[in-house]
């Protein structure tokens, strides 16, 4: 049986010089934050995660310049200024989140890596269980646009 070929990598983090506090600058996953709280989490922090993760339209946006390229220009000037660190050595990372739900307290782990792709048919890689058109089309400008 065939299997994914999973490595290390250079992860990047928050200089802890520039942000000493995280919970000033983490977000939930950005399709569940409303514009309200895109504004009270953009106005919390200047290096606040979601004015990469969630850039604001703007009048105007056209092809050449618009949410996704704003984005990935504030991303390369994060990385100028030394906002974000890379790790020395290639890692996994692993983490976990603890949270309630009604009531019931849980914990979600993750783990990333580098991961080879591979079709789908292949049955190496398996799709997400529920995924929406109009959401992936989103992550991948603002990803095309950030390479």
């Amino acid at each position: 049986m065939p299997v994914a070929h999973v490595a290390p990598f250079r992860g990047l983090y928050y200089n802890p010089a520039k942000v000493p506090d995280l919970s000033q600058v983490v977000t939930p996953p950005y399709d569940v934050i409303s514009p309200k709280q895109r504004e009270e989490l953009a106005t919390l922090h200047p290096y606040n995660m979601v004015h990469l993760i969630l850039p604001s339209p703007r009048p105007g946006d056209n092809p050449l310049e618009n949410r996704y390229t704003r984005a990935a220009a504030l991303f390369r000037e994060w990385l100028r200024e030394g906002v974000f660190l890379r790790d020395s050595t290639p890692a996994y990372y692993y983490w976990e989140t603890r949270f309630e739900l009604n009531g019931r307290p849980l914990t979600r782990r993750g783990l990333a890596a580098v991961v080879r792709l591979e079709p789908f048919s292949k049955g190496i890689i398996l799709p997400h269980e529920q995924t929406f058109s109009k959401i992936k089309a989103d992550r991948l400008e603002l990803f095309k646009s950030c390479q």
